[in-house]
C-alpha cells in the first residue's frame, strides 16, 4: 500500500510541470498601460520598460501558476513632457525614490479553460507603488502557444500571452496632492499586455 501510494504521488508532480516564461523590458509587445478619467480631464498613459516572469504548468495553470511584472516608473509616458515629468517627481511616484512598480501573484482566486489552450479568471496578489504594497485582485487572460518556425520571430521556447486589469486607489499608495479627485482620478485603471518566452 505505501508503495502504490508512493507512485501516486511521483505520478502527481510530473504531470504538473511548470514552465518558466520569461517577459524581457526589450520587447515592444511587453506595456503597460494607465488611464484617469475625471470630469475635467482624462489621461491616458503607457510603460514599455516592463519585465518579469510567469511560472505555468499549460495543463493546469490554476493549481501551478506564479509570477510578477515590474514595471519603470521612468518609462511612463502619457503623451505630454511636463505632464510626465509632474508624474515621475517627488510630489507623484518619485521615481527617484521608487524606481519600480511591482505586481506579485499571491493565489488563483479562478481560473477556467475557454478552449484552444486559453485560460482566463482572477488572481489574487500585492500591488508595489510609492513604497506601499497592498492587496490587488486582477483579471487575467493566460493563452499558451507551443514554439514552432512561425513563433521564433517572437522568442525561443513556447511562448506564453499574458492580459491583465485591475484598478488601484492612490491614496493607498500615499498619493495625495491638490489635483486627485479634479483632474486626476483617486481611482487608476492599469492593464498589462505580455509576451514571455521558455527559450
Amino acid at each position: 500500500m505505501t508503495r502504490l501510494l508512493f507512485f501516486i504521488l511521483i505520478a502527481g508532480l510530473l504531470s504538473a510541470q511548470s514552465v518558466k516564461y520569461t517577459l524581457s523590458d526589450k520587447s515592444e509587445r511587453n506595456q503597460a498601460r494607465f488611464s484617469s478619467e475625471t470630469p475635467l480631464e482624462d489621461v491616458y498613459g503607457t510603460a514599455d520598460a516592463v519585465s518579469g516572469f510567469a511560472m505555468a504548468d499549460a495543463t493546469d495553470p490554476a493549481k501551478t501558476l506564479a509570477g510578477e511584472i515590474t514595471v519603470m516608473v521612468k518609462s511612463m509616458k502619457t503623451g505630454i513632457d511636463l505632464r510626465d515629468e509632474h508624474l515621475q517627481s517627488a510630489n507623484w511616484l518619485d521615481a527617484e525614490q521608487y524606481p519600480h512598480i511591482k505586481y506579485v501573484i499571491k493565489s488563483v482566486e479562478s481560473l477556467e479553460s475557454k478552449g484552444d489552450s486559453k485560460f482566463a479568471g482572477k488572481v489574487n496578489g500585492e500591488f508595489t507603488m510609492h513604497g506601499k504594497t497592498s492587496k490587488v485582485t486582477a483579471e487575467i487572460e493566460l493563452t499558451f502557444i507551443k514554439g514552432s518556425e512561425k513563433t521564433k520571430a517572437l522568442g525561443a521556447g513556447d511562448l506564453l500571452v499574458v492580459k491583465a486589469n485591475f484598478e488601484v486607489k492612490l491614496s493607498d499608495y500615499g498619493v495625495a496632492n491638490d489635483v486627485v479627485g479634479s483632474k486626476v482620478a483617486e481611482n487608476i485603471k492599469v492593464e498589462f499586455s505580455g509576451v514571455g518566452t521558455s527559450g
